[in-house]
């Protein structure tokens, strides 16, 4: 394993303040605080990092939005990392289709400049003969009668990487979507955590609690999927039980079971979870509790999805150990930091 690797997720572990060797028993009170105070009131950003952000095209603005218009920007389906260009053939594992808060409608190909979708992109076909063309659309029920549609466009099999392969462009765009707004919700809330008492800005709050609540809504109905590199992509119902495949190939947040438990919220919501923000937010969007709806739908939800998937002691591992403890750590579940524990006691034997 890479050093830089083993470095960033043990720093990770350090910043929840849990020691793996000293789990407590899950019937035992949540364990206190480290010494220093809350560890996720510590996280910070550098300068650059967010005068970059910040300076984004649009991103200023979403301060501005309702909270039912700032919501509406969040997928409501889950999306797919990996899909070349179809027009230029630059290869998926390039992530050539880049999105912008400037066209969010369509990403566009860092190598040959083109948007998509579009009206060549994806293409039309027949259904059947006879028939006009449409875009074709695999359909999959997430959940009992609800129903996500994911258009595709057909690759030519002479210009095939791999055997069915398609390109799922607007489940790229919803890719880049929410991970931009995962990071939006992140750096919202840092800054307001940075800004002094009495002259914090109010519309930060407001949009990280905005933006969390609003992937805690639509988090339980992402399909589950296979999104690997190289290989067709599968869809899957947002409730499918295990057993997983292997190696963290069953996702639901992003590419990679390891990675389902969203960091960026995770610490987000530690820093305004607090705040009167919170409540309006859940008055916006009619939600009479939003920090249970945060708690249970979004955070409890992804690390049980993570704890299902097999655990094979490799780098991967401890991306997921990562994950879990951040949300035992932020909701103080003994259960959930106990089970990290001997997670990582394994892979350290």
């Amino acid at each position: 394993m890479r050093t830089s690797a083993c470095l960033f997720l043990w720093m990770g572990l350090l910043l929840v303040g849990f020691a793996p060797a000293r789990a407590q028993d899950p019937a035992a009170d949540p364990p206190p605080t480290p010494s220093g105070g809350d560890p996720f009131t510590r996280f910070a950003l550098p300068d650059d990092w967010q005068a970059t952000f910040w300076a984004g095209p649009g991103v200023k603005e979403l301060l501005t939005l309702d909270a039912k218009g700032l919501a509406a920007l969040v997928p409501a389906q889950a999306g797919f990392r990996y899909c070349k260009c179809p027009a230029c053939d630059a290869p998926e594992t390039d992530d050539p289709l880049a999105w912008s808060l400037a066209k969010p409608d369509v990403v566009t190909c860092r190598k040959c400049g083109v948007s998509v979708p579009n009206d060549a992109f994806p293409a039309k076909v027949p259904p059947a003969p006879g028939k006009p063309p449409v875009v074709p659309k695999e359909s999959i029920e997430v959940l009992p009668r609800l129903v996500h549609h994911y258009p595709f466009h057909t690759v030519d099999p002479i210009k095939q990487d791999y055997p069915d392969e398609r390109l799922y462009l607007s489940a790229r765009r919803d890719y880049e979507a929410r991970t931009f707004f995962a990071k939006a919700a992140l750096y919202a809330a840092v800054r307001y955590n940075q800004s002094g008492r009495g002259v914090r800005n109010a519309p930060l709050a407001r949009l990280a609690s905005v933006l969390i609540l609003r992937f805690a809504r639509v988090y339980p109905t992402y399909a589950t999927h296979l999104d690997q590199p190289g290989l067709p992509k599968i869809l899957q119902p947002a409730d499918l039980a295990p057993p997983y495949r292997r190696g963290y190939q069953t996702a639901k947040w992003d590419w990679s079971g390891c990675l389902d438990v969203p960091l960026n919220l995770v610490i987000a919501y530690a820093l305004i979870r607090d705040d009167p923000a919170l409540i309006d937010a859940g008055r916006a969007l009619d939600d009479p509790n939003p920090a249970r709806t945060i708690e249970r739908d979004l955070f409890r939800a992804s690390a049980r999805f993570t704890l299902r998937q097999p655990d094979e002691e490799t780098e991967a591992s401890l991306y997921a150990v990562r994950g879990v403890l951040a949300v035992g750590r932020l909701l103080g579940d003994a259960a959930l930091m106990l089970e990290a524990g001997r997670r990582l006691d394994r892979f350290a034997e």
